[in-house]
């Protein structure tokens, strides 16, 4: 059987077009939408953002019952109902004019984005990789950066001249198609039925006795790791409401969205740098830098709010994306194991899904009373200083 060869590469890019679709167009696009539908429906940017807080939610609800819906079910027919949920319920979007609408919408779209979300993919990535694994991870959870970062400045341009309506209409039907290569490339979620061996997998390997990993949901440590899980998203939630941060500023739409395409280019850019860096030098030193460039960009945000830079360090704050994509997946393998990944993977995710559903309406609420956003951008620095402490505690 063999352990390198192309099949290996063509999972990626079947992993890349899920994570296009499971949470580029859900999450990353979003923030292109709120200002027309609250200028064109006359309501606050916190109650049209909380469509995506449901589905954020719903997404991180799915993830805990992942593992038993992997058990239970062939993983593609999870994929072709997820996806067909979320790009149905994105298209219905365009016929909306009522935010309770749009909620029940963003629940439906949730649930069928976390059947197929960041835990599938890792779980399809760990199984067909051995070596290389943080490379494979990073270049899959990149593009929903990718299409963030594509498809933001496209949808801006299409809700201008034709509506945020026929906007959704378009962003549903990519949405679908991100996941073709996944259900038409015939691939199994365990390679040896394949024929072939996880990727980089050396033959003494199958002598190692490897331990079963155990853990204990309720133990300190383990809630500390799943509030930086949460406290991690919830601070990448401030992208979707870049646009808005420009506006309050008296910096035009155009380059409101391309703050979010500056975000999603450092998604791309931070999952991969940190997929080899990781390879390299370990999971630890990789995510303290990227802490760091993080609270560099928010400290630059504050402090010089003028276009050009705070077009650059849209990409700098995009660094944040391969901490929760990246990082926190291969810190919970390093962690817990490959034995209880899956089981304590599930909880992480509910955690992240959790904390960027809470961020995207809790900051456009409290941009709604204040009118100001410096307080939330001081409030994720403080989050960031944190969240590299707890780092530190539970490596040691």
């Amino acid at each position: 059987m063999k352990n390198k060869s192309l099949k290996h590469w063509l999972i990626v890019l079947c992993c890349c077009g899920i994570s296009a679709s499971s949470i580029g167009t859900v999450v990353n696009t979003a923030g292109v939408f709120y200002e027309p539908i609250c200028q064109d429906l006359g309501v606050l940017r916190g109650s049209v953002a909380m469509h995506t807080t449901l589905a954020c939610l719903a997404t991180a609800i799915v993830c805990l019952f992942a593992p038993s819906l992997l058990k239970r079910y062939n993983f593609k027919m999870l994929i072709f109902v997820g996806a067909l949920l979320t790009a149905g319920s994105t298209i219905l979007m365009a016929f909306s004019r009522s935010i309770l609408v749009f909620n029940i919408l963003g629940t439906i779209k949730g649930i069928g984005a976390g059947m197929y979300h960041m835990l599938l993919m890792s779980k399809i990535l760990n199984n067909w990789f051995s070596k290389s694994r943080g490379l494979a991870t990073s270049i899959a959870f990149s593009f929903s950066g990718v299409a963030g970062a594509i498809l933001s400045p496209i949808l801006n341009t299409i809700i201008q001249h034709a509506g945020w309506e026929q906007a959704y209409i378009v962003l549903g039907i990519l949405s679908f198609l991100f996941v073709l290569p996944a259900l038409l490339i015939p691939f199994s979620l365990d390679p040896r039925k394949d024929g072939y061996l996880p990727y980089g997998y050396e033959q003494e390997e199958q002598n190692m006795t490897k331990e079963e990993v155990s853990f204990n949901p309720w133990s300190k440590a383990f809630i500390l790791f799943i509030l930086i899980g949460t406290l991690t998203t919830f601070v990448s939630g401030f992208t979707s409401h870049l646009p808005g941060y420009a506006s309050s500023l008296g910096i035009s739409a155009t380059i409101g969205a391309l703050l979010i395409s500056g975000g999603m280019i450092g998604n791309i850019g931070s999952k991969i740098l940190l997929g080899i860096l990781s390879d390299l030098f370990g999971v630890f030193k990789s995510i303290y830098l990227m802490i760091g460039i993080n609270i560099l960009s928010l400290v630059l945000l504050l402090f010089i709010p003028v276009d050009f830079v705070m077009i650059c360090t849209s990409v700098l704050f995009g660094s944040i994306y391969g901490i929760s994509a990246v990082g926190l997946p291969l810190l919970t393998k390093e962690f817990f194991g490959e034995q209880a990944y899956v089981k304590a993977f599930s909880y992480v995710s509910f955690a992240m899904n959790v904390g960027g559903a809470v961020a995207l309406s809790i900051i456009g609420y409290v941009f709604d009373w204040l009118q100001s956003y410096p307080i939330i951008i001081v409030l994720l620095i403080v989050v960031q200083i944190f969240n590299s402490i707890g780092i530190y505690l539970l490596k040691k």
